[in-house]
């Protein structure tokens, strides 16, 4: 059924028209299967969402890391300060 067109999309072509995918999952003991489906574009849409969640995690990252290393430096800095007569 790779060709399948849903029959509302020639009702309403922009609301249930174009590309779809669909999830299948098996109900419990039954005969019964649910059956989710959703916009391609929107679906595929979170796959460019990661990449720039990742660029946004290493820039905190990198950030922390720079503050970890000031602290770690005043605080050599204040004891030499200290041990200096």
């Amino acid at each position: 059924m790779d060709d399948w067109r849903d029959p509302l999309a020639a009702r309403d072509p922009a609301k249930y028209g174009g590309v779809w995918l669909a999830g299948l999952a098996p109900v419990g003991h039954t005969e019964l299967v649910v059956v989710v489906q959703s916009r391609a574009d929107e679906a595929t849409a979170l796959d460019a969402d990661p990449r720039l969640r990742l660029v946004a995690w290493s820039g905190v990252a990198v950030a922390l890391l720079g503050l970890a290393f000031a602290a770690a430096a005043a605080r050599r800095r204040q004891r030499r300060a200290e041990q200096e007569p």
